[in-house]
């Protein structure tokens, strides 16, 4: 502790002489020197040590300049813990029974004030400051769980909101496709564009294929001679996007001959498309895409109109499906979370 003591003292030693000048460049906006944001760092690092030496001072730097170069954003979290400061000096022992029924009644007035992010701080505090006050600690981990049921419910609440938004937008864009898949050998459901699969004769051409997720894949169709392509550039005038490589042979990489003729298949998913789709559907309707098929050689043809408005609507369909997919599954997970933890608080 004697060690501890002569460390801090010196560490506040240096951080008073140099609090004008902090105030001075935090004031003006100016970065403060190495020197100083180091000091800085280390003053925050060593809270535990200045609570058990109850002192405040160096704090005051911390939140002096904080307040002035924040202006003001950091306070919901510098506000507690000046709180949680200003108690453990004001008692002997921070490692006590009325010390921690103090932080346990401010955090739970934060609690009941909605203020779920400080109340959490003090909690927290209470944790490390108060380590052998067991019982206190108890009833702080209780309130944690039903702040976090707060929260839970809070965003569950919020997303089912966007997600009865969402919905109808997403029925409506959903009238161009086509569920192209849905047996009992494949469960995952599988949507195409409708001016790709009705009517639709494969031909060379790319495709879009979105999963119930919202994953877009893009699937290049070349028929004709032995191309073993294994890569796909689209360009617009002097603006072109580039297909990772998907090696023949490898996964993603479909060939075979039917009668002669030569049937290649290559499927990019979002790990491989590097954009093309973004590109595709950014391009106006006016503009011509040329796609380029890169193999043992060169293979050029344009993008049909009609294929050109199925990608960008497949792309603009995507997004919008991954969204709806990922707003229901976070709206679940935490619906879910606030069950678990009310059996949790029940069984107590």
């Amino acid at each position: 502790m004697l060690f501890w003591g002569t460390k801090v003292q010196n560490f506040i030693s240096i951080s008073q002489k140099n609090i004008n000048f902090a105030l001075q460049y935090s004031a003006s906006g100016a970065a403060y020197n190495a020197y100083l944001a180091e000091e800085l760092i280390i003053t925050i690092a060593m809270m535990p040590i200045l609570l058990e030496c109850m002192f405040l001072g160096v704090f005051a730097l911390a939140l002096a300049v904080v307040r002035r170069r924040c202006a003001g954003r950091a306070l919901n979290y510098v506000l507690p813990l000046s709180v949680l400061l200003l108690t453990a000096c004001g008692n002997a022992n921070p490692d006590s029974a009325e010390n921690a029924d103090n932080l346990l009644g401010k955090a739970d007035s934060m609690y009941q004030a909605g203020r779920y992010s400080s109340a959490k701080i003090l909690i927290d505090s209470i944790d490390r400051v108060c380590r052998h006050q067991v019982a206190q600690r108890k009833q702080a981990r209780v309130l944690l769980d039903r702040i976090k049921i707060k929260e839970e419910t809070r965003n569950a609440q919020y997303l089912d909101s966007l997600i009865v938004l969402l919905e109808p937008e997403v029925e409506s864009l959903m009238k161009q496709f086509v569920l192209s898949k849905d047996t009992d050998y494949v469960k995952e459901k599988i949507y195409t564009h409708r001016k790709q699969t009705v009517g639709y004769y494969p031909h060379t051409n790319l495709i879009a294929r979105i999963h119930e997720n919202g994953d877009l894949d893009l699937i290049s169709v070349f028929t004709g001679y032995k191309l073993n392509h294994s890569q796909v550039e689209v360009r617009a005038n002097d603006l072109f996007v580039t297909t990772g490589v998907l090696p023949v042979g490898k996964s993603g990489n479909y060939q075979f001959d039917d009668e002669g003729v030569r049937w290649e298949y290559l499927t990019f998913t979002p790990d491989t498309e590097n954009g093309v789709m973004a590109f595709i559907a950014s391009v106006d309707d006016k503009e011509r895409l040329r796609v380029v098929l890169n193999g043992d050689k060169k293979h050029n043809y344009w993008l049909e109109p009609n294929d050109k408005v199925a990608l960008r609507e497949s792309y603009v369909f995507a997004g919008k499906l991954k969204e709806l997919y990922t707003m229901k599954k976070q709206s679940r997970n935490a619906k879910e979370k606030v069950e678990r933890l009310n059996q949790k608080l029940s069984g107590l």
